[in-house]
């Protein structure tokens, strides 16, 4: 017969690991998205609409901001980043920026610019870790709607909690 000491340890012992692997599995997949910096978009020269989160804000973590003010999406590989801050569709104004290693794009009420990157459009990663999640980078584009108005969008964003 085991030593009641010896029992009521191994059980401790044995609780103590499943605990930690249920906290380790809910902090897992929850992490915060996290953003900082500012991206402004020149609509015309006496107009400019613009992105500033000043201090680190968590992000809702969907595509769409539905029932909030903002959300976000992001994701991070080893040569690819892609980025989307979001307002509800409901909201005047700039709606929707989304920033990728290779393109950038901006709706502003219901119209979407966009552009490529090297084609008027500089899209610099400044630092990038997929395996903590985190981007910062840089942007200057020149972006079109596909009729010829161009809207200008000049920033720095950095991102941590991506995927």
């Amino acid at each position: 017969m085991p030593k009641p000491r010896s029992l009521l340890l191994r059980r401790l012992s044995s609780l103590l690991v499943t605990g930690g692997l249920v906290a380790t599995s809910a902090a897992c997949g929850s992490d915060p998205l996290i953003v900082t910096g500012r991206v402004d978009v020149a609509v015309s020269p006496d107009t400019t609409v613009v992105v500033d989160f000043p201090t680190a804000t968590t992000l809702v973590r969907s595509p769409r901001a539905i029932n909030t003010s903002v959300a976000g999406e992001c994701t991070v590989e080893r040569d690819f980043f892609s980025v989307i801050v979001s307002r509800d569709e409901a909201s005047t104004g700039l709606r929707n920026v989304h920033i990728s290693s290779d393109e950038a794009s901006v709706d502003i009420g219901g119209v979407v610019y966009s552009g490529l990157e090297g084609v008027g459009c500089l899209i610099a990663t400044r630092v990038s870790d997929p395996g903590y999640g985190t981007i910062t980078f840089d942007v200057d584009c020149a972006l079109d709607d596909g009729e010829g108005n161009t809207v200008s969008a000049v920033g720095a964003l950095s991102f941590e909690g991506c995927h």
